[in-house]
């Protein structure tokens, strides 16, 4: 199911399926956050989808998940049909997710002011073109 679904929530929220799954796989020894949440993302990739950048682009907000599923069903789902209508633009196949296009969207907006330590991530207000 995509992760703006309706019955999504309880898979996502604390103690939900996937959240202990992500931290035994984030406290392996040298697994890191991003490949613990790309791990689980590859198992579900409507519902799920981490990145070190997008992270830090979104400012490592706790509760990322219900957070993220709020944005994508607030406003009928309008950030959830734009995403569809980024990834029909560009002609993706339909099986890439809402999740994933918005992870490329963000770690493309974000991944050369990156950087692994005190990173102020994306700006509040989009920036200005030359």
């Amino acid at each position: 199911m995509d992760l703006s679904d309706e019955k999504a929530k309880p898979y996502i929220e604390d103690g939900g399926p996937a959240d202990p799954a992500w931290h035994l796989l984030a406290a392996r020894q040298g697994m890191g956050k991003a490949v613990a949440g790309k791990l689980p993302a590859r198992k579900r990739p409507r519902l799920m989808a981490y990145d070190d950048v997008v992270a830090c682009a979104l400012r490592g907000r706790r509760g990322f998940w219900l957070w993220l599923r709020e944005q994508l069903r607030a406003d009928d789902l309008l950030l959830a049909r734009k995403l569809r209508e980024l990834r029909t633009n560009a002609a993706m196949p339909g099986l890439v997710s809402d999740v994933r296009v918005l992870d490329v969207v963000l770690w493309m907006g974000h991944r050369r002011q990156h950087c692994p330590h005190s990173c102020p991530g994306l700006p509040r207000t989009p920036a200005r073109c030359c």
